[in-house]
């Protein structure tokens, strides 16, 4: 009696300890499966991320006219923030807007003073450049002139009228006094005329 109870228990220990080592290899087994699995899905969402193959909210546009036409920002904005570094310019003319768009926030909360629509010192200053050889070709020729002096001008020709329409106060009563409706009639035409023709006169110097 005693001898077989000590084969069975002989032949349960070593059952016994094979069954426990045989379910904490399962389980390791698992563990390393579940941490291989892990880490094929990180390395497939950052292979994603750097191609973009991840992206949802923020396209990669095919060139800086359609990123400009999307985002509603103007060409020449775009090309300064590329100018000034941004990374969202990637090869060829493929714009990503995830880095883009940041870019640009931060460019404009840093404010400039340059005029509305320009979006650099150069660009500005080009554009000065061309309005002034605009300015001087019209000058050349005579097609347009400095708002001061057409101004000077036009006030030298009222000044004019109305010095004249004052000696007329002055000297038409007396000399018309007496005198027939016919002969002040002839005498206020002359007059008149002799005033429209110096008027057109003085008029037609402005701008010379």
């Amino acid at each position: 009696m005693s001898g077989g109870k000590a084969k069975t228990q002989e032949r349960g220990g070593p059952r016994r300890n094979g069954g426990v080592a045989g379910r904490k290899g399962a389980r390791g087994s698992k563990v390393a499966g579940k941490v291989a699995r892990a880490h094929k899905r990180r390395q497939r969402a950052e292979g994603e991320a750097a191609s973009g193959g991840g992206r949802r909210r923020f396209p990669v546009f095919e060139s800086i006219g359609q990123a400009a036409a999307v985002l509603g920002a103007p060409v020449a904005l775009l090309k300064a923030a590329k100018r000034k570094g941004c990374k969202g310019f990637i090869s060829g003319s493929r714009v990503d807007a995830g880095v883009l768009v940041p870019f640009l926030f931060g460019m404009l909360t840093q404010g400039n003073e340059l005029p509305e629509g320009m979006s650099s010192a150069a660009e500005w200053l080009t554009t000065e450049k061309a309005k002034r050889e605009t300015i001087k070709r019209q000058a050349d020729e005579k097609s347009a002139m400095p708002t001061a002096e057409a101004s000077r001008q036009a006030t030298e020709a009222c000044v004019f009228f109305f010095a004249e329409l004052e000696r007329w106060e002055r000297e038409l009563p007396p000399a018309l006094a007496g005198g027939t409706a016919i002969d002040i009639f002839k005498r206020l035409h002359q007059a008149t005329e002799a005033l429209r023709k110096a008027g057109q006169g003085k008029f037609e110097a402005i701008g010379t």
